[in-house]
């Protein structure tokens, strides 16, 4: 149950009057959230970002709690009224925390409520609201109170006393506890009042009941010994430290450690050294807790090394606390015992402990140990060693990495945790080592390196660069493009984005050499970057490198052999290498992997045309005019056809007149496409000028002037 859940609706309104209503009213300054009655087996944690949780064992602690800030603040009116006429469950709350406020009139009021057995709540909080009151009835009260029958009543009261600023209630807990300590000698009963007041002493520690203390620290029950010995770590007394040393000795554990824990928050030499001679007597005894150990790292005992070396190959169970401690206060020295018993070691976390050690040594010890380790089947160790190894960012981590991933078989668990690692590690060689790993016909481990490599050149320090130049291009401004990718390979000159955007710039600002010369190194950095072969073979047709051109797409197609650009590609080069028949076939592979690739569509019919097939090719551009008919690459094509048609017809006379006048309309109809190309947008005038496909038409005025008009699309 939430105690403001039923009365959120009032929140963050003030309210002067009190309304009827099963539950009470909440004044407006309440921000707090205090919850009660949680279900069985409630894990989350409640709390506020100004203390402690907020979980109470009931509503009435909540509503107590909550209720704090309004009845320290409302009109002292306001407040009397609420202490004669509240709510039940409000009453105790004005009680307590406006107890300060209460005008002495009220005391009379105040002493009846706290006799009134029948309502325990408010009883109690009347007992608590006395503590308030510096007169002798109050005191009086309380004291009767506190030898109450009723163990809470008790406990309540003497709480009021020994928390009360006043020393008249001080004055009478110390009585009380002098007149029951005396009676229960004479009578020889159980000193359980005494216990009690000695409990209320030590929650609310102060320097003039320290004596009453001191005594209870020597005398059981061990709890109360122990919450004594912490009231008198606060208030001091001159016995304190000689009785924390002796004991140290104590048969009872609980003893031993809280006087421990003070002893060792204690600067003096006496105590520091009472700490350190435990913490030796307990590792000669092989008995060392967490307590030794911390002590031993805290003053860096170093006559503790030779106990805890030997501790080491016996103690199974703490060895890891062994080694850790060894590692906080030993040198380079302990390294030899550590890599001694490493083969020895059955557990993830003992040999984890090693390495760590190892690494915080001497990193140089760790590195060469580090193949060692990684030789394992225990994946903790493998993950752990290969973060550390990423960590160095050094060479030597690269080299130690590639030589095990090598020996590693496709299937061996390892090798996704060491890939990832050498992704982290940018080096030439540890990115070409990756790019081979990437080809590997194992799929897991293709797919690690794939993965290791991402993540390799997200942290190229150049890679925002290069993603900036790459937005630049896209806004068409290649000139700054250009700039911004120079700069990110003069960065990092194995950064591949930067090669691709930039060859891709310079394609676009028809500058093939200077892209010809990106793509090829992008190739040399990975040979399987996608697409970059197929791309290098267009750039060389582009410049009439038809025999390197075929090469390259060879390549490509071998890489990616469903691409259907790269046959038609490949075809181009072919038909301008004239070996048509090469050619074809490669259109023909374009079309069945891509049936409306234009490119393959048009070169069939340049091959039909070129190989005599006029007809045949003539109709094979006019099954597609309908849909590419407004394409300026496709009209010129239907050109290239129409010339290549006249200049068979041409080369192989049939003596018929009407032969000559066909070859006349194909011109026409060549000259007609190009010209509608160019009106299309097309205007490459350097290459229509060199194109072999047109030949049949360079000697036509026509085809002057059309070079011309595509010159003037074109002033470059």
């Amino acid at each position: 149950m939430v105690a403001t859940d039923c009365l959120s609706s009032w929140s963050g309104k003030a309210q002067n009057s009190y309304l009827t209503s099963e539950f009470p009213l909440v004044p407006a300054m309440i921000r707090e959230i205090h919850l009660t009655n949680l279900p069985s087996g409630t894990t989350r944690t409640y709390s506020s970002a100004s203390g402690p949780s907020r979980v109470h064992e009931n509503l009435n602690d909540a509503i107590i709690a909550i209720s704090q800030s309004v009845y320290e603040s409302i009109p002292v009116s306001e407040l009397i009224q609420e202490i004669k006429k509240g709510d039940r469950s409000t009453k105790p709350a004005a009680l307590i925390h406006g107890a300060p406020r209460i005008p002495n009139a009220m005391l009379p009021e105040i002493i009846a409520i706290s006799k009134r057995n029948e309502q325990p709540l408010l009883q109690k909080a009347a007992l608590i609201c006395l503590g308030e009151f510096n007169d002798s009835q109050a005191v009086a009260t309380l004291a009767l109170a506190a030898q109450s029958e009723d163990e809470s009543i008790s406990l309540t009261a003497l709480a009021s006393l020994g928390a009360s600023r006043f020393p008249a209630h001080q004055k009478k807990i110390m009585e009380l506890l002098a007149y029951h300590e005396k009676e229960t000698k004479l009578l020889n009963t159980t000193p359980g009042f005494q216990q009690r007041v000695i409990r209320v002493l030590a929650q609310f520690p102060r320097k003039r009941w320290a004596e009453a203390l001191y005594r209870q620290a020597q005398t059981e029950p061990v709890s109360l010994q122990v919450d004594a010995l912490k009231a008198l770590n606060e208030v001091g007394h001159p016995g304190l430290q000689k009785l924390l040393i002796a004991l140290l000795q104590d048969h009872e554990k609980e003893l031993q450690t809280a006087s421990l824990e003070i002893l060792t928050q204690r600067t003096n030499r006496i105590s520091t050294e009472a700490v350190k001679n435990y913490a030796l007597l307990q590792l000669e005894k092989g008995t060392p807790d967490n307590q030794t150990f911390q002590i031993i790292t805290l003053h860096k005992i170093q006559k503790a090394i030779p106990n805890l070396l030997a501790l080491l190959k016996t103690d199974d169970k703490q060895r890891s606390l062994i080694i850790n401690t060894l590692a906080t206060i030993g040198d380079e020295k302990i390294l030899d015992a550590f890599i001694e018993i490493y083969p020895d070691l059955n557990r993830s976390t003992d040999r984890i402990a090693v390495l760590q050690s190892l690494r915080k040594i001497d990193q140089h010890r760790f590195l060469k140990f580090a193949p060692t380790a990684l030789n394992t089947k225990d994946l903790q160790v493998v993950t752990t060693v290969s973060n550390y190894l990423r960590e160095t960012a050094s060479e030597e981590a690269v080299d130690i990495l590639i030589k095990v991933i090598g020996a590693c078989k496709n299937d061996d668990p390892r090798l996704s945790h060491l890939i990832t690692a050498l992704g982290y590690l940018s080096t030439p060689e540890s990115q070409k080592f990756l790019v081979t790993l990437r080809d590997s016909k194992s799929k897991t481990t293709s797919q690690a390196a794939r993965n290791a490599l991402d993540n390799l050149y997200r942290r190229s320090p150049v890679h925002y660069l290069s993603s900036q130049a790459g937005s630049t291009s896209r806004a068409r401004n290649y000139p700054l493009a250009i700039k911004q990718f120079t700069l990110a390979i003069e960065g990092d000159p194995d950064y591949p984005m930067a090669y691709e955007g930039r060859a891709v710039v310079y394609q676009i600002l028809l500058q093939y050499e200077n892209a010809l010369a990106d793509y090829k190194k992008l190739a040399e950095l990975d040979s399987h970057w996608p697409k970059v072969h197929g791309r290098i073979g267009k750039v060389l047709t582009t410049l009439s490198r038809f025999d390197e051109a075929v090469k390259s797409l060879t390549l490509a197609i071998e890489q990616e052999p469903g691409d259907a650009n790269w046959y038609s590609s490949r075809g181009h080069a072919y038909s301008m290498l004239e070996n048509f028949e090469k050619a074809e076939g490669d259109y023909r592979k374009s079309l069945d992997l891509d049936p409306k690739n234009m490119t393959a569509l048009t070169g069939i019919a340049l091959s039909l045309a070129i190989n005599g097939k006029i007809d045949e090719a003539i109709m094979q551009i006019q099954s597609a005019h309908a849909e590419y008919g407004k394409d300026p690459i496709f009209a010129y094509n239907v050109a290239c056809t129409y010339s290549r048609s006249a200049e068979y017809l041409q080369k192989h006379p049939s003596g018929k007149p009407e032969q000559k006048k066909r070859i006349d309309q194909l011109i026409e109809k060549s000259l007609d496409e190009l010209e509608r190309s160019i009106s299309l947008g097309y205007d490459d005038v350097k290459w229509t000028t060199a194109d072999p496909d047109l030949a049949m038409l360079k000697e036509h005025d026509r085809f002057e002037k059309l070079l011309i008009k595509m010159g003037k699309k074109n002033p470059k």
